[in-house]
């Protein structure tokens, strides 16, 4: 909260947008004129030609696309040390899975000489 003297009246602020005006008379008493000095008159300047163009636009863009393909390359960067240990992993349980096949096709082998149906007449 913030008091000072405007045109003479003495105010204060409660928030940034509350502004009200402090007299020794009744509220009721304040003219209008100098509730309404509290705030200043806003006059909307509008400039003539937008304060950038297309140049500025491009520049822009071509900003932005630079940050993004750099971002890009950052990301694939991490990542090519994780495919490359992926690969590694895929290819080292593919062999120890063969290798289980393997196995397994040796014991139903196995199993299958020792177990032969009699001949049938």
């Amino acid at each position: 909260m913030s008091i000072y003297k405007y045109s003479g009246v003495l105010m204060y602020q409660k928030e940034d947008q509350t502004i009200v005006a402090i007299s020794d008379e009744d509220e009721d008493n304040i003219p209008a004129n100098q509730t309404q000095a509290s705030q200043p008159d806003v006059v909307p300047t509008m400039p003539q030609a937008p304060s950038f163009g297309l140049t500025h636009l491009d520049a822009m863009e071509q900003h932005l696309n630079e940050r993004i393909d750099n971002g890009m390359q950052a990301m694939q960067n991490r990542m090519q040390p994780m495919d490359e240990r992926i690969i590694v992993e895929l290819h080292r349980q593919k062999v120890e899975t063969q290798g289980c096949i393997g196995q397994l096709s040796f014991a139903f082998n196995t199993i299958q000489t020792f177990f032969q149906p009699p001949h049938s007449n």
